[in-house]
């Protein structure tokens, strides 16, 4: 794969919303809390497919430095109290399953009342399984535009390209 057209990325955006709407229908109240920075396009164009009464928010994490994994490191916490919510985590990749492992354990401590999980892409050999995904990505490939960086640039383009590692 050497790139994914933002047309398809739409497509599955909407069949993803489609699936979360039908889903948690019944689960009020929901908030949908974004990973920054690589979930923000992702996250505001299934928000826009997302039909059920929700609350938002941002939570910004560290885990990259250039294409290498490191520590996780939350640098801005959520403002929402999510205690007895369903909480839908949206985040752009889902790559070793550490960040969002990492990030789960550390809303458990609000008492939310379950946490799903919805990922852009992921990786076939990750060892987190998110509720709902929309591309199956391979482990030597990198990822950047539409909200993915490559070293700090290029989250404004439509489409997903592909650098091999």
């Amino acid at each position: 794969m050497n790139h994914i057209p933002s047309d398809q990325i739409q497509e599955q955006i909407k069949f993803l919303g489609k699936n979360i709407t039908k889903d948690l229908t019944n689960s009020s109240p929901v908030v949908f809390i974004c990973i920054l920075n690589g979930a923000f396009m992702f996250f505001s164009d299934l928000m826009k497919q997302i039909h059920i009464k929700s609350e938002i928010d941002f939570i910004r994490v560290k885990s990259y430095e250039a294409q290498n994994q490191q520590e996780i490191q939350i640098i801005k916490d959520i403002e929402v109290n999510i205690k007895g919510k369903t909480v839908v985590l949206v985040d752009d990749l889902i790559d070793s399953g550490n960040t969002i492992l990492k990030l789960i354990e550390h809303l458990q401590q609000y008492n939310p009342s379950e946490i799903k999980t919805v990922s852009l892409l992921k990786r076939y050999n990750s060892k987190f399984e998110p509720n709902y995904y929309a591309f199956h990505i391979h482990h030597n490939e990198w990822f950047y535009g539409y909200g993915l960086d490559l070293n700090g640039y290029h989250r404004n383009l439509l489409d997903i390209l592909v650098l091999e590692k």
